[in-house]
């Protein structure tokens, strides 16, 4: 099933406006496993290029050294996924795009040491994704 990404951009405007709306946060955790997300890498080492332009993109420990765009508050960092192109320009031009389904998401954050978090950033504002989340729904789905 392929999730239409303005179904995620309806419910991130769903969350940020009812942050305790548990069933958006449910839908959207659902909705996400197979909706596109894009990230933004400062710079793509060569050996890992040609990697990156293969479809489907494999999630592994190589992925996790890209220097990815990330926010950070206090001693947490979150990993920045843009659910569409535009936004992603306008937030971070002359990065990189990488584009991975949100299950590949999911488990980048689970194996990389780097990030606490997943940030998924709309134009309309943006809704954070925990660890323990992304462990429960990969679980769920398995």
């Amino acid at each position: 099933m392929s999730v239409r990404f303005e179904t995620i951009q309806a419910l991130i405007v769903t969350i940020v406006n009812e942050p305790e709306n548990t069933l958006a946060r449910q839908t959207l955790h659902q909705a996400m496993l197979d909706a596109n997300f894009y990230l933004a890498a400062y710079g793509i080492p060569l050996e890992m290029k040609q990697a990156l332009e293969q479809k489907p993109l494999i999630i592994s420990q190589q992925l996790t050294k890209i220097p990815l765009q990330t926010a950070t508050k206090g001693n947490s960092k979150a990993l920045i996924a843009y659910n569409d192109l535009v936004t992603l320009q306008k937030n971070a031009p002359n990065h990189w795009q990488l584009e991975m389904t949100g299950r590949d998401l999911l488990n980048l954050l689970l194996i990389s040491p780097n990030f606490d978090a997943i940030v998924l950033n709309s134009a309309q504002g943006w809704v954070g994704i925990t660890q323990e989340e992304a462990k429960a729904l990969v679980q769920t789905t398995a």
